[in-house]
């Protein structure tokens, strides 16, 4: 029996005269004659439990000393696991490391030191900075970062298994919605597992000090928790059968309106940033030849360049957020002083990074690349258009189609703003101080090119509805 099965609203616990549960449906047919031997085996199972001098029956002490004892010791194992988990991803990315600094024959660094490195390079992955001397590192790559997640996805999932195939119901007759009773079920394990993660995060902040390199440990403190939660929580609630997006909108309690707009912004969110990707491919298509001349004047050698071109694969996400922001028009910011947007291309000195040589040189834009800015507009239009052919199937009034519109345009702007503020920040000292693209400059371009275009369309097509 799963959990979910265990926590249907269809199933009641009530209490009989004698004060033992028994389980009713209120779907179950007449059941009269079954009732009253099911009574007859509830009283004579209490009179072998036990009663107290009064004659009343009595909860044995044992029962929930019990119950107490395998709850903490699965907060215990669940603690255990995200701290395996932390220390798998720290000896995934620890590994390579070690092996490109043993096939490296002119290096004379201490492996210490190569741990150490590696081990600021696993703190980035959880959104957490590392100052150096005269900058600080802070951006994250985004592709690298879906490998703690991965291990603590997969780690979510053993939780609620385990959690659906434990005998007997975890919250007894707990009142609340099954969303909430699910979270309660779910919230000691998950929370164990979030602290034994963070934990080895902690330790990893403090072990990483050394040679003016010095993670940030308040950003431990406060992110250690989050990657574990945001890997785990949606594989458990998928292990015990429960609808993510569902169940967590039932926990905060999200308006209607919010919900059913909600899959037509995350549809205009995808779009948009596959329309940055797909600038990204263009760009290095076209400037190929400086990428190239950049990739030869490192001259990193085949271990070196191996380890290169990995790590400026990881950061394709991040270049397809910020192309995003290019469309919008704000555009990105890469080095000191250097701006490019659809209007124009402004750079100082760039940083020595292969694949930067796709950014376009300084000087105006092509027209055509000018009028990347109606694309949001199309985008919103797509999403107002949709909205309103709903909206008419269900009756709706303009009003309300009009408000949907903005509504979508509203969260995929908020969406969008999340991933520029992840996928930019500091990567080091000098021209590196300041990458990437800005949340709120991106996100309010945003929020009114999809506006308008939402709005536009829903109440267009709203009007033009057949009567």
């Amino acid at each position: 029996m799963s959990l979910l099965d265990r926590l249907r609203p269809d199933l009641t616990t009530t209490t009989t005269a004698k004060g033992h549960p028994t389980s009713t449906s209120r779907t179950a047919p007449d059941r009269s004659e079954k009732g009253r031997s099911d009574k007859g085996r509830s009283v004579s199972a209490g009179s072998a439990s036990g009663r107290s001098a009064s004659g009343r029956s009595v909860t044995p002490t044992t029962t929930r000393a019990a119950a107490r004892a395998a709850e903490a010791t699965g907060v215990v194992m669940a603690a255990l696991t995200g701290v395996w988990t932390a220390a798998l991803s720290w000896l995934c990315l620890t590994l390579p490391v070690l092996l490109v600094w043993a096939a490296s024959p002119q290096t004379t660094a201490p492996w210490g030191q190569a741990v150490r490195v590696s081990t600021d390079g696993w703190l980035l992955l959880h959104r957490i900075g590392v100052d150096v001397p005269g900058g600080r590192l802070g951006l994250l790559p985004l592709a690298l970062a879906a490998l703690p997640l991965a291990l603590c996805w997969t780690a979510g999932r053993r939780l609620g298994a385990a959690l659906s195939s434990a005998p007997g119901d975890p919250l007894g007759g707990s009142d609340g919605s099954g969303a909430r009773r699910l979270a309660r079920a779910l919230a000691p394990s998950l929370g164990g597992f979030a602290l034994g993660d963070a934990a080895v995060t902690w330790l990893a902040a403090l072990l990483a000090r050394g040679d003016g390199v010095a993670p940030v440990l308040w950003q431990a403190l406060v992110l250690g928790p989050i990657v574990p939660l945001l890997g785990a929580v949606p594989a458990a609630l998928r292990a015990v059968g429960a609808p993510v997006v569902t169940t967590l909108a039932d926990l905060v309690r999200l308006p209607a309106r919010v919900r059913r707009t909600a899959p037509v912004a995350a549809t205009v969110v995808a779009a948009l940033v596959a329309v940055g990707a797909l600038l990204v491919a263009l760009a290095v298509a076209v400037h190929h030849d400086r990428v190239a001349t950049l990739h030869t004047a490192l001259a990193p050698g085949l271990v070196g360049g191996t380890v290169l071109l990995l790590a400026q694969a990881a950061l394709v996400p991040n270049l397809a957020v910020w192309g995003v922001s290019f469309v919008a028009g704000p555009g990105f910011v890469v080095g000191a002083g250097g701006l490019v947007t659809p209007a124009g291309s402004q750079l100082s000195l760039l940083p020595l990074v292969p694949v930067l040589g796709a950014v376009p040189p300084p000087g105006p834009m092509p027209a055509l690349v000018g009028a990347l800015p109606l694309l949001p507009l199309l985008a919103g239009a797509f999403a107002g258009w949709t909205l309103a052919r709903r909206g008419a199937q269900e009756g709706e009034g303009v009003l309300d189609v009009v408000c949907d519109a903005l509504t979508a345009a509203a969260l995929a702007a908020a969406a969008l703003a999340v991933l520029a503020a992840v996928s930019s920040g500091p990567a080091g000292p000098g021209t590196l101080a300041s990458v990437g693209a800005s949340p709120w400059r991106a996100g309010l371009a945003l929020a009114g090119e999809l506006a308008a275009g939402a709005a536009a369309a829903a109440w267009i097509t709203h009007r033009r509805r057949p009567v």
